[in-house]
């Protein structure tokens, strides 16, 4: 709805893109099954002070679709002919993880009260467990 609330404010920016009524168009983009295109990142560009980089094919270079020159870039993924989903860096998974390892041990010690080097231990166990397991189903 920010989105929305954005183009109707910013009217005289994005109106010459939109084929037929600019206020029917408005109302459609409220259906959250309605799907979005180049006007609607180019304002949420604007929006949000970062340019948009979408990957359209594998092995093949990205295109920048906003050129405003903002120093972060958001990366989007375009498929189906209709579907954007997030790129998220290498490094972001990593520091992701190492996120969600601290949240759980705090959860884990601080919240449940419980030993997690007692836990750790187990997986350990559990991980050799496996490995044995599956030399022998291998041979």
């Amino acid at each position: 709805m920010a989105c929305i609330h954005y183009l109707r404010e910013n009217r005289e920016k994005f109106e010459a893109f939109i084929e037929g009524s600019f206020e029917e168009y408005l109302k459609r983009l409220e259906n959250p099954q309605e799907w979005v295109g180049q006007v609607e990142i180019s304002a949420l560009s604007l929006m949000y002070r970062k340019d948009f980089i979408i990957y359209r094919e594998p092995n093949v270079s990205p295109s920048q679709v906003t050129e405003n020159n903002f120093p972060e870039k958001v990366l989007l993924c375009f498929s189906n002919g209709n579907h954007y989903d997030i790129v998220y860096p290498i490094k972001y998974k990593e520091s992701s993880a190492m996120c969600q390892s601290l949240l759980y041990e705090l959860l884990y010690e601080k919240v449940f009260k419980t030993d997690v080097s007692k836990i750790v231990m187990e997986l350990d166990t559990l991980e050799v467990a496996d490995e044995d397991n599956s030399e022998i189903s291998d041979s």
